[in-house]
């Protein structure tokens, strides 16, 4: 299949609450001391700073934007075209609605800016005194002093017959111990070909599937698009949830060293690994080698709060051909018994979508506005970090939707070999004619050790599947299940109970994996953690409810006790 061409994926730049200063420099807001239009408008008084505001981080030299607008001559030269596109809301580019939320480091230009251009331009874009030039406000630089840099093993050479390149790499600090990641900055190297970088924790569980990747396949690192895992599940990559990859970092041109507020860190498990993708963008540009470094400050101070990257997905999306307006939507409720709290968030389709959406359902029925993407642009994504002080709680109960909404029509489909391809049927998958529907978010909880290594069941999650057998009015297997999402060992009870004796249940788990609330609660707690079972006992009823009687006549026989015992850790209460 010939190549198509991703021209970005940035959406994860400001994923972990990473201050993003393309295309935005670094000052925010609204001016507060703009001049009556009235008055004459010039570059040095007035319309430079507003450039510098908004164009500056993206159209530089070098910069991600095809032509530079950094000087009187270059914007002058293109001001009819720049004010069309500001009029057009293209430029600066800014996706979120402003009328949702408020997000930190928002591209948006007020209506005074847009007026100043608009009559700078009629008057002819006059230059004004450089002796009497307002100050161009630039924002205080970030800086951090690295306790390690991480590289890959060789520099990689981008493949030169492709127009974009994603490769991973497996970096070479180690982790013998847990650590805390308090700030970070990726360091490209060939600068005119990196585009946007994504750095990942690997979990021992899954290092397998990386390194058979890595020695499998020519020169440095292997091919990766969606996650960094290897024919992995792109649902994973942002993952908190054991054994998945946990991103600690990304960048994009202009971005700023993440540095986390005291308190605050990722932690990165004893026998982790690094992996960097790279998107090596090569339209316009030689091909070169490229040695992009990570910067880290780490430390084993365990912190206050853990910072973990989760998505709410729609994984059985139905995009009809020819459909211009297909909508699918779902919901994720907080079955745990805690509050959650989303400091940032992101959003992700492919070439289809058309418009993205995602509240919070409130307990007295209101809705809150999350995330709203009316004109989806696949080659502007980003993250969005949410101010400090209007951080989100979502307490147990309150739901997050997600709806996303695709135009296949004939009109909107791709070019392959200059010839329009045919509307199919869509569905979920990386690949380039797929579609994808997630909304990542970035959540703050406080920090918790996690368990020695090779232990099944510890803590308060061993105690939630210990006490099933005396759990009163909940049936043990019932329990089981609604502690599996939380606890290790309730996931290893339910497997071991189909040797021991749960094989006669096949019946009523077949009808209920048919049903896509199985699915839709095991990612639903999966990602938000809580009760499975509260989940199914929702969605769907009378299929949960036949598994779970099943299920439970075997393991109240006694019959899997010692298997619990011995393979998972776990000794019930009876």
């Amino acid at each position: 299949m010939p190549h198509i061409a991703h021209r970005a994926l940035i959406f994860t730049a400001a994923l972990m609450g990473l201050p993003l200063a393309a295309c935005d420099g670094e000052t925010g807001g609204e001016p507060t001391d703009l001049p009556p239009v009235e008055e004459a408008v010039t570059w040095h008084q007035d319309v430079a700073p507003i450039v510098a505001r908004h164009c500056g981080g993206c159209h530089v030299e070098g910069g991600v934007a095809p032509f530079a607008l950094d000087d009187f001559e270059s914007v002058s030269m293109l001001a009819d075209v720049a004010l069309s596109s500001i009029e057009a809301g293209r430029m600066p580019p800014w996706m979120p609605d402003p009328d949702c939320r408020e997000f930190e480091h928002e591209r948006v230009m007020s209506a005074a800016e847009k007026e100043l251009f608009r009559a700078w331009v009629a008057a002819d874009t006059p230059l004004g005194d450089p002796e009497t030039a307002s100050p161009i406000e630039m924002g205080a630089e970030v800086e951090f002093d690295p306790t390690h840099v991480a590289v890959p093993a060789e520099a990689y050479t981008p493949e030169e017959s492709l127009d974009d390149d994603y490769r991973c790499f497996v970096l070479d600090v180690e982790f013998p111990e847990d650590v805390f990641l308090t700030a970070s900055q990726v360091v490209p190297d060939a600068n005119a070909l990196v585009h946007h970088v994504l750095v990942y924790a690997i979990t021992p569980e899954n290092l397998d599937l990386v390194y058979a990747a890595d020695e499998n396949e020519a020169g440095p690192g292997y091919t990766c698009f969606g996650s960094p895992l290897p024919q992995g599940d792109p649902m994973a990559a942002g993952g908190s949830a054991p054994g998945l990859p946990t991103q600690i970092g990304a960048w994009v041109p202009g971005s700023v060293p993440n540095v986390y507020p005291e308190g605050l860190a990722v932690p990165i498990a004893a026998g982790s690994r690094i992996v960097m993708q790279v998107h090596y963008n090569l339209i316009g540009s030689a091909t070169e080698p490229d040695a992009t470094a990570l910067q880290m400050e780490l430390t084993s101070e365990p912190p206050d709060f853990a910072v973990s990257t989760r998505p709410i997905v729609i994984r059985n999306l139905d995009i009809p051909a020819g459909e211009a307006a297909a909508v699918n939507a779902a919901v994720y409720r907080n079955y745990s018994d805690r509050t959650f709290t989303i400091s940032a968030l992101a959003g992700h389709m492919h070439t289809l979508g058309t418009r993205l959406y995602s509240t919070v359902e409130r307990a007295d029925g209101s809705e809150e506005c999350l995330l709203e993407i009316p004109r989806w642009d696949f080659l502007w994504q980003q993250g969005y970090a949410i101010p400090r002080d209007q951080w989100i709680e979502v307490p147990p109960g309150e739901a997050l939707t997600i709806e996303c909404t695709y135009d296949n029509s004939q009109a909107n489909q791709p070019f392959v070999d200059g010839a329009q391809v045919e509307p199919r049927d869509v569905t979920w998958g990386e690949g380039t004619f797929d579609e994808m529907c997630m909304v990542y978010l970035t959540l703050i909880e406080p920090y918790a050790p996690p368990p020695p290594p090779g232990t099944v069941c510890t803590g308060d999650d061993a105690a939630c599947a210990a006490e099933c057998a005396a759990a009163g009015e909940r049936d043990t297997a019932d329990c089981i299940i609604g502690c599996a999402s939380q606890a290790t060992c309730g996931i290893c009870a339910l497997r071991e109970t189909i040797g021991c004796g749960g094989a006669r249940c096949a019946a009523p788990f077949s009808a209920l994996r048919q049903n896509a609330c199985m699915e839709n609660c095991v990612i639903n707690t999966l990602m938000l953690g809580g009760d499975t079972a509260a989940c199914l006992k929702e969605q769907c009823a009378d299929e949960y409810l036949e598994l779970s009687s099943c299920l439970g006549e075997v393991i109240d026989t006694g019959s899997c006790d010692e298997v619990f015992a011995e393979r998972c850790g776990l000794q019930l209460t009876r």
